[in-house]
């Protein structure tokens, strides 16, 4: 029962957090590579959340119940469901999890792979190698996002400086026909 409550609890956080998430999503998710690093956050968190529940020792049902409605690639969320469903059916966590697309193939991979009593402490490194691409992935965005807006930025600032400078051209150009 204790343990139970403490899932319910990390879940409890875990769906404000992603509430913030989402917001925040939303807005950066039209931004030039915020899908990639969204899709890796997404990917890390997956793998912390599975980590606790196999460290738990919850049924794949439980996992997937759990794991659902907590992520902002809707691709993602999709699968979740979609597994949760074929789990309602009687196939087994693995093969589930290993044969859809909407996963990143290193996790795809270290599910199939490892021993069930290696994959929490797999799926713990895999999150960390997640964070680690989404560390390296933020300077390369940043550097795209700040291009963007210099060359919005210019644009704007020639447009005001033209319609500035427009009227004092033709009032010049009156001045000397007259």
């Amino acid at each position: 029962m204790n343990r139970n409550r403490n899932i319910s609890e990390l879940r409890e956080q875990l769906a404000i957090l992603s509430q913030s998430n989402r917001i925040l999503g939303s807005i950066t998710r039209f931004l030039p590579g915020a899908y990639h690093v969204v899709r890796l956050k997404d990917h890390a968190r997956l793998c912390r959340l599975w980590h606790v529940y196999l460290s738990q020792n919850l049924s794949s049902t439980e996992i997937f119940a759990q794991s659902a409605g907590l992520f902002e690639n809707s691709a993602l969320q999709d699968a979740i469901t979609g597994w949760q469903d074929a789990n309602l059916n009687g196939r087994e966590f693995r093969s589930i999890v290993c044969d859809g697309s909407a996963i990143d193939r290193l996790l795809e991979l270290t599910v199939r792979h490892a021993t069930e009593a290696e994959l929490p402490e797999a799926l713990l490194e895999l999150a960390r190698v997640y964070d680690q691409h989404v560390e390296d992935e933020i300077p390369r965005v940043s550097v795209r996002w700040t291009i963007g807006l210099f060359v919005t930025m210019t644009a704007v600032s020639g447009l005001i400086i033209i319609g500035l400078f427009a009227p004092l051209i033709d009032v010049i150009n009156a001045m000397m026909e007259s």
